[in-house]
């Protein structure tokens, strides 16, 4: 025979699980107009995910902001993220220019260096990041060494 205090256990573990059981079974099921995990993360639904860089034409550093709900809100972060980067780095904001934008794509920022100065800078946008990151490196071609700046690919729904 079982002691008392074993069976009260057993009981009260049973009755817990059938407790989660219920509340799982009874949970209303998600509304289709509520936005996933995934959306609350990134702040945007695609296809409305807007990416943008920001690029410091003395430094070479560059500010990002991806898959934001709209243009300007990513043009503006990525703008501060530049100032921001360009302090931390340099102890000055610089001369954080918006290097562009861009909805369901990919785009790149690539720079040619010579002399120790920063000659030529372009922004390329792409299908993928392949693309994108290709079209800026060929952009910048000539005398000098090529760098990247920064390089993004916004969320897409293909549907």
């Amino acid at each position: 025979m079982r002691s008392p205090h074993r069976l009260r256990a057993a009981l009260t573990s049973a009755a817990v699980l059938l407790a989660a059981a219920t509340a799982l079974v009874a949970a209303p099921p998600a509304s289709a107009s509520a936005p996933s995990d995934q959306q609350r993360v990134i702040g945007c639904e695609a296809p409305r995910c807007f990416g943008a860089i920001s690029f410091n034409k003395r430094t070479g550093v560059a500010g990002i902001a991806n898959d934001k709900d709209g243009r300007p809100k990513s043009i503006r972060l990525a703008q501060r993220a530049c100032r921001a980067k360009s302090e931390r780095t340099y102890g000055s904001p610089g001369q954080c220019t918006e290097a562009g934008s861009v909805q369901n794509g990919c785009m790149a920022v690539a720079f040619r260096v010579l002399g120790d100065e920063i000659v030529q800078w372009q922004t390329e946008f792409g299908h993928t990041k392949r693309e994108a990151k290709s079209a800026a490196h060929a952009a910048v071609a000539g005398e000098g060494s090529r760098y990247f700046a920064a390089w993004l690919c916004t969320t897409r729904n293909y549907s």
